[in-house]
């Protein structure tokens, strides 16, 4: 079985506590790549193609998985 994998490339600040968020990876469950932008703004909200329903998203999983390893990234680069 494959697994999800995100790999965050780099991240940006953006103005007051906005970050830009460079990430690529594979969603196992439409077994496809994909490379994205993410905004994350100054409330903590994270905006990107790949999230957006209306857009080119990935699976649900995968949205969950891209949440928790891009706010863990965040954390560890404010500190």
């Amino acid at each position: 079985m494959s697994r999800h994998l995100i790999s965050i490339k780099e991240i940006s600040p953006d103005g007051e506590n906005g970050y830009f968020i460079t990430i690529e990876g594979y969603d196992a469950e439409q077994q496809r790549d994909f490379y994205e932008v993410i905004k994350r703004d100054s409330e903590g909200f994270l905006r990107g193609d790949c999230l957006n329903p209306r857009k080119k998203p990935v699976s649900a999983s995968c949205i969950s998985l891209i949440r928790t390893k891009v706010n863990v990234a965040i954390n560890n680069f404010i500190e």
